[in-house]
């Protein structure tokens, strides 16, 4: 478990955030809780990380954050 008064996450431990004081989760039964398990942040705003499937990040899950005429493939995650 991580927990910090700082910055936009306080706290997360497996499938379990706090984000700016709201929780974001799914519970074993199903119960979604905020966005849910999968969330990103975007600008400082919590969303469903629709995209993501499985454990490993690929270009094809990330291509919603990052717009491409900025960022060549290359590049992906690298401050233009």
């Amino acid at each position: 478990m991580y927990k910090s008064s700082e910055g936009p996450i306080q706290e997360f431990s497996w499938g379990r955030f706090i984000v700016n004081g709201k929780e974001h989760s799914k519970s074993s039964y199903g119960v979604i809780t905020g966005a849910g398990k999968d969330i990103r942040i975007v600008d400082g705003k919590v969303s469903e990380w629709k995209e993501r499937n499985g454990h490993l990040l690929k270009e094809n899950i990330i291509t919603g954050i990052f717009d491409e005429t900025y960022m060549s493939r290359k590049q992906i995650g690298t401050p233009h």
